[in-house]
């Protein structure tokens, strides 16, 4: 996605309610945000990075209630997944889902996501 981020990407921590909040706004059309958050044949090409990890697969039933799944390698070369299920789905206004990804001991966190009037994507993590 070539849009840039109009806002320093934001983050914090309360450690003492175990909640990360991270926010970023974005300068780009709400379709396109939208697109490259549920497009599988985009979100490989954003998600991760060679010195991190590198998403290689992406699938969702792109729907209230559906599941979505992603895979990947880490940089050291483990394989990961992380999935979730769509709470709020508004093409291209706004995107709610959980995620859960394998490596954290079956924690559930609920992101809000992409909310096009305000052009923030936001995630909200819990512990």
């Amino acid at each position: 996605m070539s849009a840039t981020a109009t806002q320093t990407a934001r983050a914090v921590a309360d450690l003492s309610q175990g909640v990360i909040l991270a926010n970023v706004e974005i300068a780009a059309a709400a379709d396109r945000v939208f697109r490259a958050l549920t497009d599988p044949n985009e979100i490989p090409r954003w998600w991760g990075s060679t010195d991190t990890y590198q998403t290689r697969e992406w699938s969702a039933d792109l729907r209230v209630g559906g599941r979505w799944r992603a895979r990947g390698l880490s940089n050291d070369g483990k394989p990961f997944s992380v999935e979730g299920e769509f709470l709020e789905v508004d093409p291209p206004r706004k995107l709610v889902q959980t995620w859960k990804p394998d490596w954290d001991g079956g924690h559930v966190t609920t992101v809000p996501g992409w909310d096009s009037s305000t052009k923030h994507l936001r995630c909200r993590r819990s512990y």
